[in-house]
């Protein structure tokens, strides 16, 4: 009998080898990288990908039982595995992109991969940009009329988002693997402009020029093919017409964009005019007597420009050494127990490339001589690795006669919902054993400036401020977002390290860290006028449907202050965070 079924099985697994066999190979266009033509099957309205392949976007991937663990994208997601033609293990890329937040489409057998632009503010003299997933910016001058263009290669803009332009700067899916913003001023052409590498958030500042000149009220009547578009920090929208599509528009992967854009295809201007490439050489690392540790790369000559930086992560470094090559192609592992790994590249646009990552949250500072560029690693004042005896502040936003902002149903406050988080978080730093000062433990109002004065009477190590968000335009952006102060390099990394911890288990959108300048010109009191690192959380939007919903449960609220706190401890050296691990 058992013979019998075994032989009735054979036909049916000659039928699923035959099956897995007649999968068509495809191609995958992965964000700013490129396309890739093996190692990847069609599978329906699925993509399967070997490791191979996905090393090639510096993914990791490890298969534990029926389920692919993986870090990619500086996050930690699991997805189930599946079984390719070949017998061999295989990511289903669409159900990973959907975790990492991207989009995807098939035109044929070309599966095109895109981080979603996740925000775009507009505010006085700076554009905020952040994505899903990394893009690569390309900026470039055009003139006739004096014009910046910034192409995010690698994003799109889901089809469900609006935009409002204005006056001075428009922007648009100028194909289905770029996003592109145009700023139009007169004299905007000649404003120096920082280069950067890949990342998902970029600050863009042109001092002296205001990016919120109202649009004109349109001459031309709607047309089908007319965009709704609006700034959610307005509570109205407008239409803005397409302009003609370019002469030279750049191949299509596959769809149809949602607005051809934006302007002329000038070809665009060096960013680096003039002069040999400056020669890049192989790092060394030095542990300095004050912990500070140095990552130093010689140089050939003096650079024209001055390099650009920013965090990459909580663990991580990135930069861009401008009109630049390397001597050869560095990817080190340093005899340092702090710096774990070194990888640099030269990008097409004559750009080196630089990644450091460390095994605990550093500051950076970034500088160059006329013969090397210098990373300095700085280590934060109170990490010691123990939160253990730490003065934490702990600050609920708003309070008293101050309701802060209020749900559509007046049912639930902001200040109620930031003091109720607060007190867990509270409750959790001193199980850790953390002196903690709540500038607030019941409904009173407590002035801006006396928030910081009791930080800095108590000399605290870190203070940390809780708020709930809302949006001039109802229903219009959703999820999380920790502040920094200005340029504050500890305050960034302090914030980084919460955000990390908090999406992991918020169950909503990340809005990333953001920077307090971006909203006012001076930033936030709370965060200005401390003298130790300090954050604030805006956890999410009291005026969307959604976020409303599980702000407001016990259980999100118990989520995120557990993960503030372990945020706090992995900024103290006190744990890693599980993408480390």
């Amino acid at each position: 009998m058992m013979k019998i079924k075994l032989l009735a099985l054979v036909p049916w697994m000659a039928m699923a080898a035959a099956d897995a066999q007649s999968l068509p190979k495809a191609s995958v266009v992965y964000t700013h990288h490129g396309e890739f033509n093996q190692g990847f099957e069609r599978d329906g309205d699925e993509c399967l990908a070997d490791m191979k392949s996905v090393h090639r976007w510096g993914w990791q991937v490890r298969f534990t039982g029926t389920d692919a663990d993986i870090i990619a994208e500086n996050r930690r997601i699991r997805v189930p595995s599946r079984t390719a033609s070949d017998g061999t293990l295989r990511i289903p890329l669409g159900a990973a992109i959907s975790q990492l937040g991207g989009t995807t489409q098939w035109d044929a057998n070309t599966y095109t991969i895109t981080a979603a632009v996740r925000n775009l503010e507009i505010r006085k003299d700076t554009i905020r940009f952040d994505s899903t997933m990394a893009v690569f910016p390309k900026i470039f001058r055009l003139n006739n009329p004096d014009r910046v263009v910034l192409d995010f290669r690698g994003a799109s803009l889901p089809k469900t988002t609006d935009l409002k332009p204005n006056a001075t700067v428009r922007m648009g899916q100028y194909n289905d693997t770029t996003f592109r913003i145009v700023i139009e001023k007169s004299g905007v052409d000649k404003v120096d402009i920082p280069l950067f590498g890949a990342g998902r958030s970029f600050e863009l500042r042109l001092p002296g020029f205001d990016l919120e000149a109202p649009a004109p009220e349109p001459e031309k009547p709607r047309t089908p093919n007319s965009i709704k578009v609006h700034d959610d920090r307005e509570g109205h929208s407008d239409e803005a017409s397409p302009k003609e599509a370019p002469k030279n528009p750049r191949p299509k992967v596959g769809g149809t964009p949602d607005f051809t854009e934006i302007g002329q295809t000038d070809p665009p201007l060096s960013q680096n005019p003039g002069g040999t490439p400056v020669l890049v050489r192989g790092p060394r690392v030095q542990a300095q007597l004050n912990g500070d540790i140095w990552v130093v790369f010689p140089i050939s000559k003096k650079l024209t420009n001055n390099p650009s930086g920013s965090f990459d992560g909580p663990y991580g470094v990135q930069f861009a050494i401008p009109n630049s090559r390397l001597e050869s192609p560095i990817s080190l592992t340093p005899n340092n127990p702090v710096v774990k790994a070194i990888t640099a590249t030269t990008l097409s646009n004559g750009t080196t490339q630089v990644q450091v990552r460390n095994s605990i949250p550093l500051g950076f500072r970034l500088s160059t001589t006329g013969s090397e560029v210098i990373l300095v690693l700085v280590r934060p004042k109170a990490s010691d690795g123990r939160i253990s005896g730490k003065t934490i502040v702990v600050d609920a936003g708003h309070g008293g006669s101050d309701s802060g902002c209020v749900s559509r149903d007046k049912r639930f406050r902001e200040k109620d919902l930031a003091l109720n988080i607060s007190r867990y978080v509270a409750q959790e730093l001193t199980e850790e054993g953390c002196a903690v000062i709540m500038t607030r433990d019941e409904d009173v109002k407590i002035a801006l400036a006396e928030r910081a004065n009791i930080a800095n009477r108590s000399r605290a190590d870190i203070l940390v401020s809780i708020h709930i968000n809302d949006n001039e335009l109802v229903n219009s952006r959703s999820g999380v977002s920790i502040y920094h102060h200005g340029f504050s390099n500890m305050g960034r990394l302090l914030a980084e390290c919460i955000q990390d911890e908090v999406d992991k288990v918020s169950g909503l959108p990340s809005m990333g860290v953001r920077r307090d300048t971006i909203r006012f010109k001076s930033g936030f009191a709370v965060l200005r006028l401390p003298k130790m690192p300090a954050a604030l959380c805006e956890l999410g939007f009291i005026n969307h449907t959604k976020d409303l919903s599980v702000i407001t449960t016990e259980a999100f609220q118990r989520r995120v202050a557990k993960a503030i706190v372990k945020g706090i401890k992995v900024f103290l050296g006190d744990a890693k965070s599980t993408e480390e691990k």
